[in-house]
């Protein structure tokens, strides 16, 4: 059978660590080592900045410099060209495009169609609008219009990251839809363990960049200040991550009297990162928006037998149920999320039940069931 060439584009790509890069990365090792696709990466340059070829573990990779960044996208008009010249001279026979982050998977449709070669679009995101950011909300309005539509239009096939995705499409758009979630590696998923009487330890995860307010944090540490005030001083919240927005939460910390209740550890990553989950009683994630399509630290939390406490929003609620698999709270309520921190830590039963079936269903999400999953999707399209 011929060797078959894809081509991923992605506005970043490892080694910058984001769970869009950790999706394009694995599901490219997985396609060039389980089924033989020879694999060419084009992603903008986040380092210096400057054109860039290289190998990484035998993927061919073109890092393209960009001309300026609006947010947290790449922009640079040069890449139409520079896609086009590269398609020529490597003949993908399929492309598989992330977004969003939007404008370089955009001009890679545009480029596409007009060579006639099948365009295969991941989509990573909800909604792009910003809370009250009048300017950007403007200009994501044009993309969505403008640029956006198109793109869908173009697609042979559009691979939402979860079912919530999906069912915000538009009809059209939905027919040719078909899910592929975030996932984990196998390895990584521990044997069913109880909790062992771990220390009243709750763990988050997440960017502290300002533009990642949304992943609520600022609301757990005022539902640690609650807890210490109405049930236990015995709780300790241990922020995992890096951000522009850091010396907020400090300071936030630092007024609210928490600083022998919470601690700032940095990013963490792999063994290190597993190591502080597993050390936890509970995991918390609390969006106060439905911009995350696919929490892929629940399935960390699952792989590593630690209960989850989450906001009751979005994608969030087709993928948890309610003291089934996870422990559900509404949005932007400290006091609540505190009462639900403190029947989780009590309650020696829910949280081994949550353990169980958190364990059960992450074998779901592994990066080889998708890797395959897409494999059939890209052969069908190729036929």
């Amino acid at each position: 059978m011929k060797k078959q060439k894809l081509m991923i584009v992605t506005p970043y790509f490892y080694p910058k660590i984001g769970g869009m890069e950790n999706y394009a990365y694995n599901i490219a090792k997985g396609l060039k080592q389980k089924y033989r696709y020879e694999i060419v990466v084009v992603t903008s340059n986040h380092e210096d900045n400057q054109y860039k070829e290289e190998t990484l573990e035998g993927m061919k990779i073109y890092r393209l410099p960009r001309q300026f960044k609006i947010s947290n996208t790449p922009i640079s008009f040069k890449w139409k060209k520079q896609i086009k010249e590269i398609i020529k001279k490597e003949k993908p026979d399929v492309i598989n495009a992330h977004t969003p982050v939007p404008f370089i998977s955009d001009v890679t449709a545009r480029v596409a169609h007009k060579e006639e070669i099948p365009f295969v679009l991941s989509y990573h995101s909800v909604s792009l609008y910003k809370k009250n950011n009048y300017l950007a909300n403007f200009l994501i309005f044009l993309y969505y219009h403008l640029l956006e539509k198109k793109t869908l239009k173009f697609s042979n096939k559009i691979l939402p990251v979860s079912e919530f995705v999906k069912q915000r499409f538009p009809n059209r758009i939905k027919k040719k839809s078909i899910v592929l979630p975030n996932s984990i590696n196998a390895k990584n998923i521990l044997p069913i363990k109880k909790d062992d009487k771990r220390n009243n330890q709750v763990v988050f995860l997440g960017n502290l960049d300002k533009t990642h307010e949304w992943k609520g944090l600022e609301q757990i540490i005022k539902s640690i200040d609650y807890y210490i005030n109405n049930f236990s001083k015995k709780i300790k919240l241990v922020v995992v991550g890096e951000g522009n927005n850091k010396e907020f939460y400090k300071q936030l910390v630092k007024n609210l009297k928490l600083d022998n209740y919470v601690k700032f550890v940095g990013a963490k990553f792999g063994k290190e990162k597993n190591k502080l989950i597993q050390e936890s009683k509970i995991l918390i994630t609390y969006p106060y928006t439905e911009n995350d399509a696919f929490p892929t630290i629940f399935l960390e939390g699952w792989a590593n037998n630690v209960p989850i406490i989450a906001s009751n929003i979005g994608a969030i609620s087709y993928l948890m149920k309610h003291k089934e698999n996870g422990y559900l709270i509404p949005p932007n309520n400290p006091k609540k999320l505190s009462e639900g921190i403190y029947e989780l830590i009590k309650n020696d039963n829910l949280r081994n039940i949550l353990i169980k079936e958190g364990n059960s269903n992450v074998k779901n999400f592994t990066w080889d069931i998708q890797t395959k999953k897409l494999n059939d999707i890209l052969r069908d399209i190729l036929r």
